[in-house]
């Protein structure tokens, strides 16, 4: 973040997009892949499934997280380094989780967030295609 000018007047996307751009000569220029509305997921939807809407342990004090492939439904922890590990749970029981049928090689993929353009209103269209915001 130390080459990115945070404090740009960027008044349209496209000039934040051209700023990563030309902020970096050597080695390289940053190369920026520009994203689309129909790129993104609906990943709290997705989560939702499977897991808890809320952290059942205050992430604050925590030092050290462990998670065990043998035992991916709990989170194991330590608020000192020496201290003991506790598991929480942060998944749904079986019984509760939405579960989908797929195959070993399978898996689920996320819902789009948009499947059309957001709608905007037709003074904000104006001063945007001027180039105000």
């Amino acid at each position: 973040m130390a080459l990115i000018n945070q404090r740009l007047t960027a008044e349209i996307p496209n000039d934040w997009t051209e700023h990563f751009r030309v902020v970096r000569q050597k080695p390289s220029p940053f190369v920026v892949k520009e994203c689309h509305q129909t790129m993104f997921g609906n990943w709290s939807e997705f989560f939702k499934r499977s897991f808890r809407p809320k952290c059942p342990f205050a992430g604050r004090p925590i030092r050290e997280l462990r998670i065990e492939h043998n035992q991916p439904q709990l989170i194991f922890h330590r608020e000192i380094y020496n201290g003991p590990w506790t598991s929480s749970v942060v998944t749904f029981p079986p019984k509760k989780r939405k579960k989908v049928n797929l195959l070993q090689s399978e898996f689920e993929h996320v819902d789009k967030m948009y499947t059309n353009s957001l709608p905007i209103s037709a003074l904000r269209y104006q001063k945007c295609s001027k180039g105000f915001l």
